[in-house]
């Protein structure tokens, strides 16, 4: 006698669900195991399909535009400013900031500014399910702030020698600790599907500065799963259909 979920989305015996195949395993095997071949399908969708190229780009321009800006606010009474002396605090924060933000030094490759590393930023997380920003210091001529962002695509965050550990310690390439606290980051010195003849080599890249505790690598993903280390691309449903 089936009862509850049993005579409804669990039942073995109804015409509408005796038929279904079903199988599943924890994120490691739902999703991680599957992202190579998610990331290249829905990156050539992007590329040839129109529909899919305006799903990306219309989320892009809906949530990111023109960039999302810095707008100060400071809070003027634990500092113990008065009005007026906190709004021209707030306006030299900012024109600092875009003394940063609005010029290329801003970016490692020195091509984008913040605003359009945004977007690149966007896109290639909807693309790939992830994407991660290195925060290296960099001094540039002419610029007094030395902090630079560096985004790198998602396949170059992998296991070193191509394979997940077997303890879970790193799964695609993200490393954590015995309580599950991600810890470290593994980059390829070049990225996989690439020409390139030279040997494969890992980075091992701390999450957090051992002395500063200073972030080191924003990962930008969306958690579906508990456990789960790695991002699902946007496309990933729409693949079959």
């Amino acid at each position: 006698m089936n009862s509850g979920y049993g005579n409804y989305g669990a039942s073995t015996s109804k015409k509408s669900t005796v038929g279904w195949l079903y199988g599943g395993g924890s994120a490691r095997e739902d999703i991680e195991d599957n992202l190579d071949v998610l990331r290249q399908r829905s990156r050539d969708l992007y590329m040839g399909v129109p529909l899919a190229t305006g799903a990306v780009k219309t989320m892009r321009t809906n949530v990111v535009g023109r960039g999302l800006k810095l707008k100060p606010t400071i809070d003027r009474e634990a500092l113990g400013l008065a009005a007026e002396a906190a709004h021209d605090l707030e306006r030299a924060i900012e024109r600092e900031w875009k003394l940063w933000a609005e010029s290329p030094d801003c970016d490692a490759s020195r091509l984008d500014n913040f605003y359009e590393l945004q977007q690149l930023a966007f896109a290639s997380w909807l693309m790939s399910g992830d994407c991660l920003a290195l925060l290296p210091v960099k001094k540039r001529k002419f610029q007094p702030y030395d902090l630079r962002i560096r985004l790198i695509e998602a396949d170059r965050l992998s296991s070193p020698g191509g394979y997940d550990a077997l303890d879970n310690k790193i799964i695609g390439g993200v490393e954590t600790d015995g309580t599950g606290e991600v810890v470290a980051y593994h980059f390829s010195k070049h990225h996989p599907l690439s020409y390139v003849t030279e040997p494969m080599e890992w980075v091992r890249v701390p999450a957090y500065g051992e002395e500063t505790g200073r972030r080191n690598v924003i990962h930008i993903m969306v958690r579906e799963r508990i456990d789960q280390r790695r991002g699902v691309p946007f496309l990933a449903q729409s693949l079959k259909p």
